[in-house]
């Protein structure tokens, strides 16, 4: 009894201690038939040990894979006496670790076996993940590496051995200080190192064989317990990133340049603006007063007109003029001719009475018939010379009228201005003509004088021979004497004719040009009459142009204005580019 009671009590302390594990324990016979199962094993089948035991087969309860297969862990260790372990799936999927080992009666035989049975899926999920994750590090294209805490490498994954040119096998066991060879590497400034020390995540750049830029970050690895067993070191080749930040640093820098040139181009396009708009402004004013100019050329223009209008008529009258005085002139000269034919005649007249009255007293009655002739000759030529006297004054009075309208035209060309700078030209040469004309007037009046004054004394000359003659022959010598007198008054009288002649023929001529020249003054009139009227209608256009100039300035200023406020926004821009960059 005792030893039985010792028996009992061994196997109750067993069972509590089976009880007590955190899995399921099934007890079964040969046949698979449920002999125990711990409250652990009932749970997870959501059945309680009393609805189990002696009522189930084993294979009816989890329904494994392998249930009832050579495979059965329970069945195998059965068979071979010894303990079996195999992985398998349930019958609700859950992934199970079974281990089957023989129960054995005292004659040795086998009389069943208990089954030990863990839940593993959330290890094998856990273990699936870390695989994947594993892969992941695996296919990531930057060097990782674990080391333990004497910085021994535990792992590496494929990028990582093919940088160093070693495969991952040949790399595991070795210092990772002698793999990448930084600078810092072995000392303080070693990530991993810090990382393990703060229990903390640490970054830092630096140079790897001393030609590659690197950035590290090394992060703590803890066991289960919270405990750093190593750390996880991450490589990153930034060479290249190095150079674009380089060339990122110059091309900031060449931006900053670039923004305060155009801030500067900007200032000066703002600048401009600003003057081109005060030149618009300018161009406006002006605008305006060369239109108000234009008005005044315009109004001047049509008085140049007018007074060339004026001129041309004056010209026409005045051309009638002197058409008049070339005539009367021309018919004076006729009468000068007469008069030179006369007085070569009354001069023979006269020597031949001279002549006689020597030869003889009896060429007394020749003497008077001559002295008759000399006196009618005397006479008709001081009427043909007060003929002439009379025209010398129309001459005179012509040459008046052309110097009026000499002087009209002179104040024609000064209301003109510089448009009526040849108006003026011609007006001068015409009164510089009338005042020749008048001249020779004058002249011809002083010459037609002296032969009246001669005619006068050469009649009374005759007068007195003709009485000498009807005294008798006692002053035969004195008709003779005055006979002589005659003939010198007559040469004299011839000479003065002559004189006249050529004074007259002078007058033609100078009246011819002055016709010509009023001519002249008439055709540049009109010329300048036409000039005028076109030199209205370009200052017509002009005056259109100017105030499509003023309209131009105006929208000038408008554009400026616009360029004015676009400059402001682009120093803004500018500016807040630059402090963006600073």
């Amino acid at each position: 009894m005792p030893k039985f009671k010792m028996l009992n009590s061994t196997a109750t302390r067993y069972l509590q201690y089976l009880q007590g594990v955190q899995g399921a324990v099934v007890a079964i016979n040969k046949d698979f038939v449920v002999t125990y199962i711990n409250d652990y094993g009932a749970k997870m089948l959501n059945l309680t040990p009393g609805k189990i035991i002696r009522k189930k087969k084993c294979y009816d309860l989890f329904k494994t894979t392998h249930c009832k297969t050579a495979k059965c862990a329970c069945a195998a260790a059965m068979k071979t006496k010894k303990q079996t372990s195999i992985e398998t799936v349930s019958g609700d999927k859950r992934n199970l670790w079974m281990t089957g080992t023989p129960t054995i009666d005292t004659e040795g035989k086998v009389n069943g076996a208990i089954e030990y049975i863990v839940d593993v899926t959330s290890l094998k999920n856990e273990a699936e993940k870390n695989l994947q994750q594993a892969q992941y590090l695996g296919g990531v294209q930057t060097p990782i590496i674990a080391i333990d805490k004497d910085f021994n490498v535990t792992y590496i994954n494929e990028y990582g051995a093919n940088q160093l040119g070693i495969t991952a096998d040949k790399i595991l066991g070795k210092k990772c200080y002698s793999l990448f060879k930084t600078s810092d590497c072995k000392t303080p400034k070693c990530v991993c190192a810090i990382a393990m020390k703060n229990k903390k995540s640490e970054t830092s750049e630096t140079i790897s064989n001393g030609q590659w830029h690197i950035r590290c970050t090394g992060s703590p690895l803890f066991d289960r317990k919270g405990n750093i067993i190593g750390a996880l070191e991450t490589i990153s080749d930034i060479t290249e990133l190095k150079e674009i930040l380089n060339n990122t640093e110059q091309l900031v820098q060449y931006s900053v340049t670039l923004a305060n040139n155009i801030e500067g181009l900007s200032g000066e396009i703002l600048g401009t603006a600003e003057n081109i708009g005060t030149m618009g402004t300018q161009s406006a004013d002006a605008a305006e007063r060369l239109g108000n100019t234009m008005e005044q050329v315009m109004a001047a223009s049509q008085n140049v007109s007018d007074g060339a209008q004026k001129l041309s008529k004056l010209a026409q009258e005045t051309m009638k003029n002197v058409q008049g005085l070339m005539q009367k002139m021309t018919h004076v000269d006729t009468n000068t001719s007469e008069v030179n034919r006369i007085v070569e005649t009354s001069n023979k007249f006269a020597q031949d009475a001279s002549e006689s009255g020597k030869l003889a007293l009896k060429s007394l009655d020749a003497i008077k018939e001559a002295s008759n002739h000399v006196g009618t000759t005397i006479s008709e030529v001081n009427s043909s010379v007060k003929n002439v006297a009379g025209l010398a004054d129309d001459i005179s009075q012509i040459a008046g009228q052309i110097n009026m309208l000499a002087l009209n035209a002179a104040i024609e060309a000064a209301r003109a201005g510089e448009a009526g700078r040849g108006f003026a030209v011609v007006a001068d040469a015409v009164k510089q003509l009338a005042g020749q004309a008048g001249t020779a007037a004058k002249t011809s009046v002083d010459s037609i004088d002296s032969i009246t004054k001669a005619g006068e004394r050469a009649g009374s000359m005759s007068k007195s021979a003709d009485q000498a003659a009807r005294d008798g022959d006692l002053n035969v010598n004195e008709a003779v004497k005055g006979s002589q007198q005659v003939a010198s008054a007559m040469e004299k009288i011839l000479g003065v004719t002559k004189k006249l002649g050529v004074a007259v023929q002078e007058s033609v001529r100078y009246v011819e040009d002055v016709g010509s020249v009023i001519e002249q003054v008439a055709s540049f009139s009109e010329e300048s009459a036409s000039a005028s009227e076109e030199t209205t209608a370009s200052i017509e256009e002009q005056t259109a142009a100017t105030e499509e100039v003023a309209v131009a300035a105006t929208k000038v200023q408008e554009e400026v204005g616009k360029i004015m406020e676009l400059a402001k926004k682009i120093t803004t821009e500018v500016k807040n580019f630059r402090d963006l960059w600073q």
